[in-house]
């Protein structure tokens, strides 16, 4: 536990803004840069509040790192609905999970999202992140093949073959994002700025299903 009991016990408005301050802080500057003393005065406490609550830097940055891993298989992977068989439907309802918590996670999602684009920088400080990560990439599998109906799929292709066509379709989208944002602030990231990289995406999973779908399944409406 890298949190003190002193932390657990003060109000939820006055924690969230601490840990706020910290993603943000953590995010914009990496461990290396980030200051205690931005983050207390951003939370408005004191310096000396701030170690009351977390030992030490490091401390604080690791309690960070898991709380954002419980909160995405929170808010993120617990809410995909596998009654959505269709794949590119489950794909974009699990694309939609993430936008529509965005705004109110934003700080967590800039965190996560500098720690896991910067991965090789930190996992001496936390050892566990790369199994953390291979985790959270083993949620992913399991949201992309968990009960798929494969009858909707050309019967002139092999339907599983066409999965794994769309899943490193998927993950070079995602590689080339990584490759984009590796040296971006993401506290400067707006959601409104994500819009046109969704309506992109998008795009794509409707080609993909233009591609592998029996023709009576695929509509301008599936869009």
């Amino acid at each position: 536990m890298f949190e003190s009991q002193q932390f657990n016990r003060i109000d939820g408005a006055k924690k969230e803004r601490i840990l706020n301050a910290a993603f943000k802080e953590f995010a914009e500057k990496g461990f290396d840069d980030a200051s205690t003393n931005r983050i207390a005065k951003e939370a408005n406490i004191s310096k000396g509040s701030l170690f009351n609550y977390f030992n030490n830097k490091e401390g604080l940055f690791k309690y960070l790192i898991e709380l954002s891993l419980k909160r995405i298989d929170t808010m993120y992977f617990q809410k995909v609905n596998y009654d959505i068989t269709d794949i590119f439907e489950r794909i974009i309802h699990f694309s939609e999970i993430k936008n529509q918590e965005y705004p109110r996670f934003k700080d967590t999602f800039d965190f996560l999202g500098h720690i896991f684009v910067n991965i090789s920088r930190y996992t001496a400080i936390y050892e566990g992140l790369a199994e953390a990560k291979q985790a959270i990439e083993k949620q992913v599998d399991t949201v992309l093949n968990k009960d798929i109906d494969l009858t909707k799929f050309r019967e002139d292709i092999d339907a599983n073959k066409a999965l794994n066509l769309i899943y490193w379709s998927i993950e070079g989208y995602r590689s080339k994002l990584v490759a984009q944002f590796s040296d971006t602030d993401f506290t400067a990231i707006n959601p409104s700025d994500l819009t046109p990289l969704y309506d992109e995406f998008f795009d794509y999973i409707h080609l993909l299903k233009t591609v592998y779908y029996k023709p009576t399944y695929v509509s301008d409406s599936s869009k």
